[in-house]
């Protein structure tokens, strides 16, 4: 006899007090949602909308954003976890999560490109995700928007010194923030400091 048998019997409940009251403590309670059932407050922060589309593409069968999002899950869930961290999972730790995933599958690539065709199966994998995280994140400067950011920030400054591009690039972060890609700005920057 197991445990919890061996207690009801004692107690005197029966088998059917135990559904019962198994029962009276799922059922709805008033201010809950139904199962399914989106609230409008709810639906507007990243995390809401990422379990929307979690929920959507299992039922849809869609394994592969499932996954996708499953992982993204589990990145915030690192964040929330990990030792000092003390706020709230707000939208901007969600984008920085995502936009964080986004660089490491980005960094990835390349290995899989230089693998050939053994990496060809993961390489649309990694297509995939990229571009699925693409849709979060804000737009990135195009190359000649970033071009005219960096002239405008060289010109500002008081001498052109190569030693200078530090600041360029802070600057340009500063202002633009995510938008900026640090490679393509590192390499502006060099070319305008030394011509």
């Amino acid at each position: 006899m197991s445990r919890q048998a061996y207690a009801r019997r004692e107690s005197g409940r029966s088998l059917l007090d135990g559904m019962v009251g198994t029962a009276l403590r799922h059922r709805r309670r008033p201010g809950r949602r139904a199962p399914g059932v989106v609230d409008e407050a709810m639906s507007t922060t990243l995390e809401a909308q990422l379990r929307e589309q979690l929920t959507a593409s299992l039922k849809a069968k869609d394994l592969k954003t499932a996954n996708l999002i499953r992982m993204i899950n589990t990145k915030i869930m690192e964040r929330r976890t990990a030792k000092g961290f003390s706020g709230e999972i707000d939208d901007a730790l969600v984008l920085d999560v995502i936009s964080t995933y986004k660089k490491s599958m980005e960094k990835a690539r390349a290995d899989y490109v230089n693998a050939g065709d053994r990496g060809k199966e993961q390489l649309e994998e990694i297509d995939f995700e990229v571009a699925w995280c693409s849709k979060f994140l804000p737009q990135g400067l195009s190359e000649a928007e970033l071009r005219d950011a960096v002239a405008k920030a060289v010109r500002e400054l008081p001498a052109k010194d190569p030693k200078m591009a530090g600041r360029v690039i802070g600057g340009l972060k500063k202002q633009y923030g995510d938008r900026v890609d640090a490679q393509l700005a590192k390499k502006l920057v060099d070319e305008a400091l030394a011509g």
